[in-house]
């Protein structure tokens, strides 16, 4: 902005030279007025400039000194995290294998239990065979017996 206004000038600067000898003196002070509006300009901007730039480095200084505290708290609790971590690993492949143990069981426990209720039923069914049988000859024992008495 600057460099453009200074550019500026000395264009209209060395326009006004030229134009200055052939309208005289009143040439000259619209150059001086214009540089010194120009001036003014020139220093309120410096001065909003000024202020946004301390504006900008109070952002960057608290933001600098909160990320340094995040940093340095993070930096603390890495290795406890890294540890817990480690220990929960552990703990997984501990209950995994506990996993894979009781699901073995489980599986093994099932198949107790099918050869077990295979086993019942048969022997359901010859009870139930066995019991008709004995039911029959007992029937056959009371008729004999009403006959002979």
């Amino acid at each position: 902005m600057k460099v453009t206004s200074i550019a500026v000038l000395l264009a209209l600067a060395s326009g006004c030279v030229s134009a200055s000898k052939s309208n005289g003196g009143r040439t000259m002070t619209k150059v001086v007025d214009l540089l010194k509006h120009m001036s003014e300009q020139a220093k309120l901007e410096g001065e909003a400039d000024e202020k946004t730039f301390q504006k900008y480095k109070c952002y960057c200084d608290s933001n600098l000194e909160k990320k340094g505290k995040d940093i340095s708290f993070a930096s603390e609790r890495a290795p406890r995290l890294d540890s817990q971590i480690a220990s929960w690993k552990g703990e997984i492949a501990r209950l995994s294998e506990e996993i894979a143990h009781l699901t073995n069981d489980m599986n093994k426990n099932e198949q107790s239990r099918a050869q077990a209720k295979a086993i019942r039923t048969k022997e359901h069914d010859a009870f139930v065979k066995e019991s008709d049988s004995l039911s029959s000859a007992i029937s056959a024992l009371t008729q004999a017996l009403e006959v002979l008495t």
